[in-house]
């Protein structure tokens, strides 16, 4: 599922469709589809929409050097979440989001 969010009164709201106006867009349970789309219509690196899928994947940022944003910047941090282990133990695991 896709949101698009543009900037109104200084603030991102959600948008309805996908417009010109679009800044940020959140992205939850692509298919391979989606994600093709996605990239071709905002020039987005496959890269940086597949990191997310990988649970594995590392804390890192790529882009944000830029004073005035021209091309994509990832930013992609990991959330940790609750789990209780085999053993009824309370433990942490972080994954990309």
């Amino acid at each position: 599922m896709i949101h698009y969010y543009a900037l109104n009164k200084d603030q991102l709201k959600k948008q309805d469709a996908d417009t010109k106006e679009v800044l940020w867009l959140h992205i939850e349970n692509p298919n391979s589809d989606e994600l093709t789309t996605i990239s071709t219509n905002y020039h987005l690196p496959m890269d940086y929409l597949t990191a997310v899928l990988d649970d594995a994947e590392n804390s890192r940022y790529e882009g944000l050097e830029q004073t005035i944003f021209e091309r994509a910047a990832l930013l992609l941090l990991q959330y940790p979440h609750s789990l209780t282990s085999p053993n009824g133990y309370p433990q942490y695991e972080t994954y990309p989001h």
